[in-house]
């Protein structure tokens, strides 16, 4: 089973924050410089300095490995997306506060995110971007908010398991 956290981040970055990280997991993957044009990038495909996004966390909830295959992750992200961002009943018995709903800052460099404590300023968690394997955008249409959700799957080589993280992203 793999877990699932969730945030939800402010303000209308989701296409940037989506395109950002996929450029860095790309470049990391590929373990070569991409050259790109992109405004908070050096022209090699760094971050000139680390960007700072506001999250909430949502909470979390467990995937089954085998639901996260290249035949059937796409429909595992939506559903997750789905469930975390709604609070569906029948799912919250398995959701955990991570973070107790609190705000949080997201923050990526070169080389991790991060979530950032913003009134100590302290890290709580991080998580290098080589280890990141999957991403996903979805939107919930049936919310009465706007918003788009950004999700990621991660590889923990210290415990062997996998780790889901989801932030809402509001236009």
């Amino acid at each position: 089973m793999r877990k699932v956290f969730s945030y939800n981040l402010y303000f209308g970055q989701g296409i940037e924050l989506l395109e950002i990280m996929t450029i860095m997991l790309e470049a990391n993957r590929q373990d070569r410089i991409m050259k790109i044009h992109w405004e908070g990038f050096r022209n090699h495909g760094r971050l000139r300095k680390p960007i700072r996004f506001a999250v909430r966390s949502l909470g979390w909830t467990e995937i089954a490995e085998e639901d996260l295959t290249a035949e059937r992750s796409s429909r595992a992200v939506n559903r997750a997306i789905v469930d975390l961002s709604t609070g569906r009943n029948d799912v919250m018995d398995n959701v955990s506060k991570w973070g107790d709903g609190r705000e949080l800052i997201m923050e990526l460099d070169d080389n991790e995110l991060s979530l950032i404590d913003p009134d100590t300023m302290t890290v709580v968690h991080s998580e290098k971007i080589q280890q990141i394997r999957v991403w996903g955008v979805g939107r919930d249409n049936g919310s009465s908010q706007n918003f788009r959700c950004y999700i990621y799957v991660s590889k923990h080589f210290d415990w062997w398991y996998s780790v889901l993280w989801c932030w809402d992203l509001f236009a």
